[in-house]
């Protein structure tokens, strides 16, 4: 265990890449794909100002008085930067036991086995998704492509690594289904589906029971309005890849058509209270 966390808590990029490669699946493989993500975004800022500062120091020399004075400092150049290391702390995540789900639903009575998970308790931050967008440039707003959002991916962010201090530690929105699955794929886990979010949040959607192997309190999980999950219906034909159900809390979510229809989300969606978090 001290071997594991003196790994985690290297400064050093080798040291946390040897670490994921032993434990890709450990207790503390997201806390050391944080930190690898730290480092590397620190080491590219680095090369960056180093790169400005000798571009700078030739024109700096051409104007320097010839009176003897000493030569005016110019000021750095102003760079995206990653937020402190403390700020971008390990997920919290909670235990969920197996469960039995069963619904005696009208004509299409149905049973399902739940495995135990980890869902994590708050969904993804914009300080989070900023961090990844920037060790992942091809899931910043300026080069997404085109066929993985709608348009308004990430509207209320300023720029490409900016966001404004009160959103920061606020849950990211305006993020697609492809996006929410690239975030979970690289940290080494999945997007939730959707029995996985009834389960975790305990909550008894119309006929649905639920019979936990253990006992469990569901704690209070800070759900958005809607989140993605990785579910899709199929009650009015063939499945449709490119369609996902959004989870929304205290909904009873039905895919029989009618007034309480739950309808899917076109994958390249973005909504301005729609976020995501993961599950392992």
């Amino acid at each position: 265990m001290c071997g594991k966390l003196s790994s985690l808590l290297s400064s050093h990029p080798e040291d946390v890449t040897t670490f994921l490669k032993a434990y890709p699946n450990g207790q503390f493989a997201p806390a050391a794909r944080l930190k690898l993500q730290q480092l590397q975004q620190l080491a590219a800022q680095q090369r960056l100002e180093e790169q400005n500062r000798l571009k700078d120091a030739p024109r700096q020399e051409g104007r320097t008085p010839q009176t003897g004075q000493k030569p005016i400092a110019q000021p750095s150049p102003q760079v995206a930067r990653l937020e402190p290391e403390n700020k971008l702390r390990v997920r919290e995540a909670v235990v969920v036991p197996a469960v039995t789900l069963q619904c005696a639903c009208l004509g299409n009575p149905w049973t399902a086995q739940v495995t135990s998970f980890r869902m994590d308790l708050n969904p993804v931050s914009n300080r989070e998704f900023l961090a990844f967008v920037q060790t992942h440039p091809q899931w910043k707003k300026s080069q997404i492509a085109r066929d993985r959002h709608d348009g308004d991916y990430l509207k209320h962010w300023p720029g490409d690594d900016r966001v404004s201090a009160p959103e920061l530690d606020q849950p990211v929105r305006y993020v697609s289904y492809y996006a929410a699955v690239a975030y979970c794929k690289e940290q080494g886990v999945k997007l939730p589906l959707l029995n996985r979010y009834r389960v975790a949040s305990s909550y008894r959607e119309g006929s649905i029971e639920i019979d936990y192997a253990t006992s469990y309190d569901a704690p209070a999980f800070h759900f958005m309005q809607a989140e993605w999950t990785n579910t899709w219906w199929d009650s009015s034909g063939p499945r449709d890849p490119g369609k996902r159900l959004p989870y929304m809390y205290r909904t009873i979510h039905s895919g029989q058509k009618g007034s309480s229809y739950s309808p899917e989300q076109e994958n390249r969606y973005t909504g301005g209270s729609l976020g995501f978090r993961c599950m392992q």
